[in-house]
Formats: C-alpha cells, sequence, structure tokens
C-alpha cells in the first residue's frame, strides 16, 4: 500500500458546513461558512480489523478505541497526532457485542460508557454498559460499574449508537436497522431498567453517534454517510433529530466509516478505512469560518 497516496487523497478532503445566515446590518458584513478542514490524517498502527467505538481522552491528545469481537474486553488509546498505540487496558467483564463508546465529565475528570449492545441476530434479551472513570485505570486494569437494561416489550434491537446526553443526564441507543433508526433512553444513574423509546429517524445503518462536550452538534455515522445536526437552539434533542435538517451531510462509496468523536473546540476525529483495504485511518477535522465572498 502506498501510504504517500493515502495521505494524499485524504489530506485534499475537507468538510463543510452551511450555518443559518444572521442579519447582515452592514453592506461590506458578508455571512461565515463554517468548515470542518482535515488538518492531519495518520493511519492507525497497529491496526485494529474490527473497530466500533472511539472516544476523546482528557484532553486533546488522545482517543479510546474498541472493537466489536465476542470475548475481547480491552480498550486501546492511540495518539491523534500520529496514529500510534499507547495503551491497552483489560476492562473486566464480559464482551458480547462492544459497538460504541462515550464520555461524560464528573469534577473535571472523565467518565467512560461503553456500550455492549451489539445484537445483530437479535437473540440478546439484554444490553450492558459499562461506565467508569478514566483515573481508575491502573496497571492497564479497570474494574467498571455495570449497568443492565431491558428491552420495550421485550422486542430486541441491534443498537450500535451510543451517547451521554449530560443536561439531562440521560443514555440515548441508536439501533442499526435497514428500515431506519429507533432512539431508546435511560437515566445514566439506572443500574436496571427497561429502555424508553423515544423517536425514531429516517437514517438506515447507524453505527456511531457523539455529541460534542458543550451539546452544541451531534455527529451521526451511517455505514456509507456521515450527518451532523446544530443542537445551539432551545429545542431538544429528540426535536432536533426528528424535525431539522441535518447542517451537513456527506456520502462517500469509496470509504467505511467507523466510529466519530468530537473534540472539546467542536473539531472532530473520524475513523474509516477505504473499501476493499485493511489498513484504519484516523482524520482530524478542525472547525473554521472563512468569508462566503467566493
Amino acid at each position: 500500500m502506498n501510504l504517500d497516496k493515502i495521505l494524499h487523497i485524504f489530506i485534499l478532503i475537507s468538510f463543510s458546513i452551511l450555518t443559518g445566515c444572521k442579519t447582515i446590518e452592514n453592506k461590506n458584513e458578508l455571512p461565515l461558512r463554517q468548515t470542518f478542514q482535515v488538518v492531519n490524517t495518520e493511519l492507525i498502527t497497529p491496526t485494529l480489523s474490527q473497530i466500533s467505538g472511539i472516544a476523546i481522552s482528557n484532553g486533546n491528545d488522545k482517543v479510546w478505541v474498541h472493537e466489536s469481537t465476542v470475548n475481547d474486553p480491552y480498550i486501546y488509546s492511540y495518539n491523534v497526532n500520529n496514529g500510534k498505540l499507547l495503551d491497552k487496558i483489560f476492562v473486566r467483564g464480559t464482551s458480547i457485542g462492544w459497538e460504541d463508546l462515550s464520555t461524560s465529565h464528573i469534577d473535571g475528570k472523565v467518565m467512560i460508557h461503553i456500550g455492549d449492545t451489539g445484537n445483530p441476530d437479535l437473540k440478546r434479551e439484554s444490553i450492558q454498559v459499562y461506565s467508569f472513570n478514566e483515573c481508575d485505570i491502573f496497571d492497564n486494569f479497570v474494574a467498571p460499574t455495570v449497568k443492565e437494561y431491558l428491552y420495550p416489550h421485550n422486542k430486541p434491537r441491534d443498537i450500535k449508537g451510543l451517547i451521554v446526553h449530560e443536561s439531562s443526564e440521560q443514555y440515548y441507543f441508536f439501533s442499526y436497522d435497514e428500515r431506519g433508526c429507533e432512539i431508546f433512553t435511560m437515566p445514566v444513574e439506572t443500574k436496571n431498567g427497561t429502555l424508553k423509546k423515544v423517536g425514531e429517524l429516517n437514517l438506515k445503518n447507524v453505527r456511531s453517534v457523539d455529541i460534542s462536550d458543550n451539546g452544541q452538534h451531534l455527529a451521526i455515522i451511517a455505514d456509507e454517510s456521515v450527518h451532523i445536526w446544530d443542537l445551539k437552539n432551545d429545542k431538544s434533542l429528540i426535536y432536533n433529530l426528528m424535525y431539522n435538517h441535518p447542517i451537513f451531510s456527506k456520502t462517500s462509496m469509496k470509504s467505511d466509516y467507523k466510529g466519530v468523536c468530537f473534540k472539546e473546540d467542536n473539531s472532530f476525529i473520524l475513523i474509516s478505512k477505504a473499501k476493499h483495504k485493511e489498513a484504519l485511518i484516523l482524520r482530524n477535522f478542525k472547525q473554521e469560518y472563512v468569508s462566503m465572498n467566493l
């Protein structure tokens, strides 16, 4: 594989988001276009074949990832600036179908939440979330709190997306389905309960979801597409997803998107691989504003 060619292809890619126009009182004042520009692209080494979750660490220099393989309860940290492996952590418990990672914050410390929610054959009767403080990792080991949730009406779903909505202190779960996406919630502090369905999206095969730390943007990854919603209004998260269009959508038939996570400055990191290739690529996108006077 030609690394220079891969880097050249992806560095040329940029994502553009059109923000709502403001009133222009000065004829010389021009609206701005919000963009996400690739600032660096790195191969993940050593590569992991089944990455299904990604979350930012405490700071912007590394990400946590995991694989969806059965009986492989490890999370890995990678340097976002060079794609190199930093740590491999054993998480006490089982991994039936780890699908997504999310984070929340308590007293300035990062809580990590692993969604053990994969259920492709629809035979599971419940799902689990593993939660732990990042500071509790010691000697490449951590013992999480395990939470178990039942499906509403005992109807199993294959769930791949997980976020923590900090202002409402709720988990949001997103199903993976060819017919569309169902959305479920559960209070973060609840250790046992039944998921509550709160909405549906006309979006197929949702595999990764993340919300920015400030709650202003939400990203959804489907098999071949990326979508970002603006949440900077007085509407609920569900209202925005169901009734407002994404401010950005990108489809690529050449890439297989694996996961997405926001950084503290609303820029984001995307993990993907080219179709029919094994190497995973980590791309760091920076939020910028440019004049629309083109």
